[in-house]
């Protein structure tokens, strides 16, 4: 059975008790201005909008959704976004152990004003066995209760109902003919035709993630099993691939920033970037955007999580989210040291370069400070769980004072982090070096 817990903690080391003790002793600084650019017309997602994840243990507080929001922000720094998780493990279209639907919806939900709703359910209605009729009409009649509230209660949200993610009957053998996400794929196209006649938008999360699993299964078995070791839950790896295919149906761009020079004349095209200061070889450029750091960058690459290689080998993650070249045409044969603010970060002949360098694939500058923003966010998503867990829903019979300062003072603290992070991500002159390697 699914677990009802499922707390991620990428890369943040502030526990809770440290988080509540800064409640009593860390004076509030002045939350600092947002910014209030509007984001390109061709993103789903919108300055000033306020997103709700809404699902089961598979969304509560989950990688999947820690990435959107961080590569989100990357990707369109200008832009201001809220964001919450109101996954809560075990949850079904009826509710679970956090209450009803009605009451889930309400508090979780629709007291946040979404205008922009994603949800994904099914994983635990259909209740881990074969295919049974009256089961599938309980999740059928349960999810269209919901999307009935959702026209009622938030009209004007943009929603995207998602099919429920596979149950690992890839890397391993099925309990039975033809196996439990048969049953999922049956629930899924439901939630498809659902969304269709509602209007609203549909995620596929299922055969993407099958099809992964089959590539991986064929050239590592071993750490295939491994990308959903309880064949339920994904790992931060696998939730590499959700994020992918949720941005993608927005409207995702994979653009980051295209820079093509001519070596002879410093003639420039980009797109997403501006180039000062050429002259042979050096140059500063500005990017409008910073790349998504799929790599940890900082261990060496024999110690690199091989499940993120293995994922990213398996599918078209790279391609599909990052894209940051840098062409230059016109160079004498030979090969190059490219260094980015006096760091070296790779050596290329005069083909790679002509061919286009992909920067984000490299360790440099640009992605240092890509993560920084996201280990902000690790701090925003980590008060958010201790603000709605403990203190909204957990003390919600407690009528007390202090159980109010401590929501507002959490609410501060996350807007500070959320400016913070914002002025983090925006992007800065870097100098660019290429020079003949010695």
């Amino acid at each position: 059975m699914e677990s009802t817990k499922f707390k991620y903690n990428k890369s943040v080391k502030l526990s809770n008790y440290c988080l509540l003790a800064c409640l009593i002793i860390a004076p509030l600084n002045a939350v600092f201005a947002s910014n209030q650019t509007a984001s390109q017309p061709t993103f789903a997602i919108r300055n000033g909008d306020r997103v709700v994840f809404y699902g089961d243990s598979i969304t509560d507080n989950s990688p999947y959704t820690y990435d959107i929001e961080s590569w989100v922000t990357l990707r369109y720094p200008k832009m201001n976004v809220s964001w919450m998780n109101a996954g809560v493990g075990g949850d079904r279209v009826t509710g679970g152990w956090m209450g009803s639907i009605d009451q889930r919806m309400t508090r979780d939900l629709f007291s946040r004003n979404p205008t922009v709703i994603t949800s994904m359910l099914g994983m635990n209605d259909a209740s881990y066995q074969p295919y049974n009729q009256q089961t599938f009409d309980t999740f059928k009649a349960g999810y269209q209760h919901m999307v009935d509230r959702i026209h009622k209660e938030a009209p004007s949200a943009r929603v995207w109902l998602i099919e429920p993610s596979p149950y690992d009957d890839v890397t391993r053998a099925p309990g039975w003919d033809p196996g439990y996400n048969s049953v999922l794929v049956t629930y899924g196209d439901f939630v498809k035709q659902l969304a269709q006649q509602n209007g609203y938008g549909v995620i596929d999360q299922n055969s993407p993630i099958v099809a992964m699993l089959q590539v991986a299964n064929k050239s590592d078995p071993a750490n295939a099993q491994k990308i959903i070791p309880d064949r339920i839950h994904p790992t931060p790896a696998g939730h590499l691939l959700s994020a992918t295919d949720i941005l993608q149906a927005w409207g995702w761009n994979p653009l980051v920033s295209s820079t093509v020079i001519d070596w002879k004349t410093g003639a420039t095209t980009s797109d997403g970037s501006k180039l000062s200061q050429w002259k042979t070889g050096k140059f500063d450029l500005l990017e409008n955007a910073l790349p998504v750091p799929l790599t940890n960058y900082e261990q060496a690459p024999k110690d690199r999580d091989p499940l993120v290689a293995l994922v990213l080998k398996s599918s078209d993650i790279a391609k599909d989210l990052n894209q940051e070249t840098l062409t230059v045409n016109n160079m004498p044969a030979g090969q190059y040291t490219l260094s980015i603010d006096g760091k070296s970060v790779g050596t290329f002949s005069d083909s790679d370069f002509a061919s286009g360098i992909n920067l984000a694939d490299l360790d440099t500058p640009m992605i240092d400070q890509a993560q920084k923003v996201v280990d902000m966010t690790g701090n925003i998503i980590n008060s958010q769980y201790v603000r709605w867990r403990t203190f909204e829903f957990g003390d919600q019979d407690v009528n007390l004072k202090e159980r109010g300062q401590a929501i507002s003072a959490l609410e501060k603290f996350e807007n500070a982090w959320a400016n913070q992070r914002d002025r983090l991500a925006q992007p800065v002159v870097h100098h660019f070096d290429i020079e003949p390697a010695t």
